[in-house]
């Protein structure tokens, strides 16, 4: 498979001779993307509102704990790409946006 770099967002498969259009799919990534970012970001305005939030988690266990929570999210999404559901790697997005 290789990428037609004309005027069409139009991906080639060599084998088939087929032409998909790509524009419906990297609508729904850009659209996933922006709802994480704005997850984070509630997120981040939530925390950072409040000192006493700031220096519980920055003092205490909790930055280690969501380090370790966002590394383990990396991984099984990559291990379970092809396994999870679609609403179960959403959710698992979902929390990894907001921690």
């Amino acid at each position: 498979m290789f990428y037609d770099y004309g005027h069409e967002a139009v991906l080639r498969n060599s084998q088939a001779g087929t032409l998909v259009d790509t524009r419906p799919l990297l609508r729904l990534v850009y659209m996933w993307m922006s709802v994480g970012l704005l997850v984070t970001a509630a997120v981040a305005w939530f925390i950072a509102s409040d000192v006493q939030r700031v220096l519980s988690i920055v003092s205490g266990g909790m930055f280690i704990l969501v380090f370790i929570v966002q590394l383990g999210l990396v991984i099984g999404l990559n291990w379970g790409i092809r396994r999870l559901s679609p609403g179960a790697a959403a959710a698992m997005f979902m929390v990894y946006s907001a921690s």
